[in-house]
């Protein structure tokens, strides 16, 4: 009896995945899809398990001999920032997703970005802040390389329905309080932030979605800026003086979060005054989440 349970459970499992599987197995018959304008996801289901492998560079830990499954969306007016979101996870699902997307044709596909996913979530979402509406955007959906393939549900949406964030001006920059310490860290994104035109800056960076805080100088006038890696990895900082409306460079950097020391280490700044912070994706075109931090080392 239990042979004989295991035996239509193991079939009842294959045509489920068989039956999902039933999306675009190469972009010539990718699946169309909808894009979410109202915030919210609307997910679709599908499995690599019956896919097999279109043989184009893989990214984010994916093969270019892993099975692979392909989806397609036109991009609504009037929405530039999109974010796609795969999820695995659970009995018979991807544990380690890989979701790409691309612009062009079939016959000339230009990548743009991908995400990766594992245990405990398998999710793999991605958000890209500059795409054309009417757009056609191609989807590709794999498992990381030597990872097992599996059911998973896909889902675009429009993550900026309210508008740009709050914080998107230096003259409505939120207030960060400073620490003594950075022994945690606030994540803060930069999804729907647009770019703060015509300031100065000595770092090579597009500063393409900046977000502003400002803080509070302390007596000993030094300033520590920590940030911490979220799904954005490279970020720019910048710190200034002065008014909003007026606003003068002080120090700024890029790179690699996540190191013990400080981003930004500043040591003559006046006790008492307000100082404006700006961050950005150093990456084109790739907004997410970081950690903030900002301490007085003294």
């Amino acid at each position: 009896m239990k042979t004989i349970l295991f035996s239509i459970s193991f079939f009842l499992l294959l045509f489920v995945e068989i039956a999902q599987a039933q999306c675009g197995d190469s972009c010539l018959v990718a699946t169309p899809i909808t894009v979410a304008t109202s915030g919210n996801c609307s997910y679709y289901s599908c499995s690599t398990a019956g896919a097999t492998p279109t043989n184009i560079v893989g990214r984010c830990g994916a093969n270019s001999n892993n099975k692979d499954v392909w989806f397609s969306f036109n991009v609504p007016a009037g929405d530039s920032v999109l974010t796609v979101n795969v999820l695995g996870g659970g009995v018979g699902a991807m544990t380690h997703p890989v979701v790409s997307i691309f612009r062009g044709s079939c016959s000339g596909l230009a990548y743009l970005l991908c995400a990766a996913g594992s245990p405990p979530a398998s999710s793999a979402t991605l958000n890209y802040s500059h795409f054309v509406p009417g757009e056609q955007i191609w989807v590709r959906v794999q498992a990381v390389g030597n990872t097992a393939d599996g059911i998973f549900q896909l889902c675009v949406y429009a993550p900026c329905t309210s508008g740009p964030v709050l914080n998107d001006h230096p003259c409505s920059a939120s207030f960060f309080p400073m620490s003594s310490g950075c022994t945690s860290f606030s994540t803060v994104s930069n999804i729907c932030a647009t770019h703060t035109a015509g300031l100065v800056t000595l770092c090579s960076t597009p500063w393409l979605e900046d977000i502003w805080f400002k803080t509070v100088v302390g007596s000993s006038g030094y300033l520590d800026v920590h940030l911490q890696q979220g799904s954005v990895f490279s970020v720019a900082a910048a710190v200034y003086t002065g008014n909003c409306n007026a606003l003068v460079l002080e120090a700024c950097n890029t790179g690699t979060v996540g190191a013990p020391w400080p981003f930004i280490h500043m040591t003559d700044l006046i006790p008492g005054d307000t100082v404006l912070i700006r961050l950005a994706s150093n990456t084109n075109n790739f907004p997410g989440t970081f950690g903030v931090c900002l301490s007085d080392p003294c």
